[in-house]
């Protein structure tokens, strides 16, 4: 959470407004698997949703040009595909 975080507020300070809403759709999906009054927890439909975020900034900002910011993300989906693979 606090590195999705972090990265919203990199892309907010960049004027990449999509990008933001992007991880913050990441960041309410993780929030509301964590906030009832029965927590779903990390769920694969959690971990599916963030890996699906990820994988689309990965992409945009790869596309951009941006290869050491994508990299992070490409950290993220590899980690989320460890993540489901146990």
């Amino acid at each position: 959470m606090e590195a999705m975080r972090a990265e919203q507020n990199v892309a907010l300070a960049r004027e990449a407004w999509e990008d933001a809403t992007q991880i913050q759709g990441a960041l309410i999906t993780v929030l509301d698997a964590s906030a009832s009054v029965r927590p779903i927890g990390m769920t694969m439909e959690v971990i599916t949703s963030v890996g699906g975020v990820c994988q689309r900034l990965f992409r945009r900002i790869r596309n951009r040009g941006e290869n050491n910011r994508a990299g992070a993300y490409l950290r993220y989906v590899e980690d989320l595909h460890g993540i489901m693979r146990g």
